[in-house]
């Protein structure tokens, strides 16, 4: 088993079209998705013929989370990691939120006997997608401690991190990484700090999740990013942004901060209700959109910000930033848009060193970055994605 940490851009043609990957690295000439990747594999639509489902002699298999359906993103990071995951040969033990309680305690202990066979087996790689459901957390780590198996954890969050009310929590997720053989994390600063909380597995980083576009979507990679630029440019083409995501006060609050004389506007797509109140005039309301068909029309960037305040990012996701790579980030790459993100987030660093974007201080300071922002310089950055 390998653990592989080679970054590469998943091209659209590789899946006949219908794929559309975040990362814009293609100096790499890498064509695998991110999550192939990280655990050595091939993408079997680009193996040759009949080799897809045999990598190696190992049996392959993943947790698969299956939740109830919602119009948002809040479970595509998981349903891309299953559909790569199973393309490629794994085979998926469900996980099943989406039934009544009384079922799902009925099937308990065949999910037992599923868990316990692939962690106890010798001969069996097992993904895990982490934050697991309490209750299954509790019996894989027990699984954990007499495994035989090798286990690879795929963290899509930390949870004691990202919420206030489960902060207690942190000592037994970290117990949980320690067990496992390998970590797939964000970037290299949660690698940092999962190291300095004292984890020593093999930490490997993925850097952007990978957003795949369903077949109804019928739009290239290429058309994507022509809808946002010309030869020459409109000339009120520095003037509005995108951002799309939950657009509640606790966690979008900043936009509702913005001073009504705000000079950039900005599009908002995403969740809200009236009880949330008015925003103010710089922000348009621009509905919602299936997370596997986006639609972020109009706008220069793709914001990512997080927490109350306009002068930095804030509160406990605007601290989750400094180490996790949001979703939303990939979400915009995908649709063709450069990020605008907070200097101090942990994605800062790749976005401007390889020109997928811009880093601000505060979102007072968006105005003067964007006015000095070229039509080349914009256009070089559409060219990276």
């Amino acid at each position: 088993m390998r653990v592989r940490t080679a970054m590469g851009v998943f091209s659209s043609s590789a899946l006949k079209s219908n794929t559309v990957h975040a990362d814009a690295n293609k100096r790499t000439g890498g064509h695998s998705p991110y999550v192939l990747r990280m655990i050595g594999q091939r993408d079997p639509l680009e193996a040759p013929a009949g080799s897809a489902a045999n990598i190696g002699r190992q049996r392959r298999r993943f947790t698969e989370i299956v939740s109830p359906s919602a119009f948002n993103a809040g479970k595509k990071a998981f349903d891309d990691v299953n559909c790569t995951l199973r393309r490629c040969g794994f085979e998926p033990i469900l996980i099943n939120r989406n039934q009544p309680v009384t079922t799902r305690i009925l099937k308990t202990p065949l999910l037992m006997l599923q868990l316990g066979v692939a962690l106890l087996s010798r001969n069996t790689l097992l993904i895990i997608q982490a934050p697991l459901p309490k209750e299954v957390k509790s019996l894989v780590n027990h699984l954990l401690r007499f495994r035989r198996a090798q286990a690879i954890i795929l963290l899509h969050d930390i949870d004691s991190m990202r919420y206030t009310e489960r902060s207690s929590e942190l000592e037994g997720e970290l117990a949980f990484y320690r067990s496992a053989d390998a970590i797939i994390c964000h970037n290299s600063s949660m690698k940092a700090w999962l190291e300095a909380h004292g984890l020593q597995n093999f930490l490997s980083e993925l850097t952007f999740f990978d957003y795949l576009v369903g077949d109804d979507n019928g739009v290239t990679h290429d058309q994507m990013a022509d809808r946002h630029f010309g030869p020459t440019g409109p000339t009120d083409w520095r003037q509005e942004i995108v951002y799309a995501g939950s657009l509640s006060r606790a966690k979008s609050g900043f936009l509702y901060q913005l001073p009504d004389d705000y000079s950039i506007k900005v599009r908002a797509f995403g969740a809200t209700s009236s009880s949330e109140g008015e925003f103010p005039s710089a922000v348009r309301y621009c509905g919602r959109f299936p997370p596997d068909s986006p639609a972020l029309p109009g706008g220069l960037f793709g914001l990512v910000w997080d927490g109350p305040e306009i002068t930095r990012c804030s509160g406990t996701g605007g601290e989750y930033l400094r180490i996790n790579s949001p979703h939303k980030a990939s979400l915009y790459l995908a649709c063709g848009l450069p990020v605008l993100c907070w200097s101090e987030s942990a994605i800062a660093k790749y976005i401007e060193s390889e020109c997928l974007g811009i880093a601000v201080p505060s979102l007072n300071d968006i105005p003067a970055a964007l006015e000095s922002l070229s039509l080349s310089k914009y256009n070089a950055m559409l060219e990276r994605i």
